[in-house]
């Protein structure tokens, strides 16, 4: 869909007046304690047709009415509210349309816009005299009110269209004074939905036409150069230019963050037979995709043994029971998990003492420049400790300087990552540039996966 379209949508769905009014029944339903059934009845022609409803009258959608002398009409004709206690007995009414929708007793209040009746709303219920002066009151309180909202959102749909319909697609100058100007009414009409209807297609685009890909990062045993195992992190071949986590925010933004977070773990896992036996393959996983029955279902394919859960959170989590019910069928069928970015965002204690994970990623910023700040190198001791405590494995992430690897090595720190270490690369292409010497550091063989490490 191209971006014009993709406006022209978002304008419509914000302009579209029946939100508006279905809103207005709604609400009306809890304003006048007996009613029923309240509904909206447009003029067309000569009669009113149902437009939206609720209640009772939910069934009324649709139906037109053309009857001179009718309650409705009389109410738009004289701009007075009017009802009726008991519609059996009143010429007024349509009885079969009565007895169809069970309604005993109606209010019908005048709808008027640019002073001209636009329609009426109905409120309704199926006992006879269920309404008294003060329901009447009420609504004449707000029927100013309510006339002006549905009126307003109707004339803003009508010219909106109008000055839409007047673009010429045809010439590529009208077409971009077109697009300015859709971005324009859409920018004040729905802020934003213009916005998230083009990330949605953008992320589309990745996941149909396979602009995703996979890159490994090795994690290392830091004394002795040994790679431990590889994780896998996403590569987006496509424009806007900008890092995965911002792709990857966007998705959840707009409601395909699972999706696209599966996508790349399809991708990473079906990697995993070309690594050694020995090293294990990470993966990072958002809560909601942890316990999602797609997920279970790609492990379920693979040997779990080698394959490390990195839980990915810069939100709370509010019940920790689901994902530990989780972790624990995990941990059974031979999984590991590691927290990320401890130290950053949610990632705390709290997820440690709840989740009791395998391995807890000392996020980069806490590793970024720890051989010169005295804070850095506090907070890192301490979960040291804590972890060693907990049984559990620090991994530093980030590490990108000789000074920094000496630091964290210095505090018992046993298994790294970072570009000092080996920068991502795939797998194919990091088995070349190792063989020529290059730092990235993932072969796939087990002698090729050890390399130097400079304290």
């Amino acid at each position: 869909m191209t971006d014009m379209a993709l406006l022209d949508t978002a304008i419509d769905r914000a302009i579209d007046p029946t939100g508006v009014m279905q809103r207005v029944v709604d609400q009306t339903l809890g304003l006048v304690p007996s009613a029923e059934g309240v509904s909206i009845g447009l003029k067309e022609g000569a009669g009113l047709t149902c437009v939206c409803a609720a209640g009772t009258l939910g069934t009324a959608v649709g139906v037109h009415v053309d009857r001179p002398g009718s309650l409705a009409e009389l109410a738009m004709r004289n701009s007075q509210i009017l009802h009726t206690h008991d519609t059996a007995s009143d010429p007024r009414s349509d009885t079969d349309m009565s007895n169809d929708l069970r309604i005993a007793s109606l209010l019908c209040v005048p709808l008027r816009h640019s002073g001209r009746p636009i329609g009426v709303l109905y409120v309704s219920s199926s006992r006879t005299f269920a309404f008294v002066d003060s329901d009447v009151e009420t609504l004449q309180h707000v029927a100013g009110f309510l006339a002006i909202v549905i009126g307003s959102a109707l004339a803003c749909a009508e010219v909106t269209r109008e000055v839409l319909a007047a673009r010429d697609p045809g010439d590529q100058s009208a077409e971009t004074a077109a697009d300015v100007e859709g971005r324009f009414i859409a920018n004040i009409i729905a802020p934003g939905r213009a916005a998230r209807l083009e990330a949605s297609q953008r992320i589309s685009a990745v996941l149909d036409r396979g602009l995703l890909s996979m890159l490994f990062q090795p994690i290392v045993e830091l004394s002795s150069g040994s790679v431990l195992g590889v994780e896998a992190l996403a590569r987006f071949a496509t424009d806007p230019v900008r890092p995965p986590d911002v792709w990857f925010a966007e998705a959840h933004r707009v409601g395909v963050g699972s999706d696209l977070e599966l996508a790349a773990i399809r991708a990473a896992l079906t990697e995993l037979a070309a690594l050694p036996p020995n090293v294990f393959l990470a993966v990072n996983v958002g809560p909601e995709v942890l316990v999602s029955r797609p997920f279970a279902r790609l492990l379920h394919a693979v040997d779990t043994s080698r394959v490390v859960i990195e839980l990915t959170e810069h939100t709370k989590i509010d019940d920790y029971k689901p994902i530990q019910r989780v972790v624990s069928n995990l941990r059974s069928v031979g999984a590991r998990i590691a927290l990320d970015d401890t130290g950053a965002g949610y990632s705390g204690l709290n997820h440690i003492l709840k989740l009791n994970p395998n391995f807890i990623k000392l996020d980069r910023l806490v590793t970024s420049g720890i051989d010169h700040d005295p804070v850095r190198w506090a907070l890192a001791t301490a979960l040291v400790s804590f972890a060693s405590s907990t049984g559990a494995t620090i991994i530093a992430e980030g590490i990108e300087t000789p000074g920094e690897l000496a630091v964290l090595r210095g505090l018992g720190i046993d298994v790294g990552q970072g570009y000092h270490l080996g920068r991502p690369g795939p797998l194919p292409l990091a088995r070349r540039q190792a063989g020529r010497g290059d730092p990235v550091g993932v072969r796939r063989d087990i002698k090729g996966l050890s390399k130097s490490v400079t304290a």
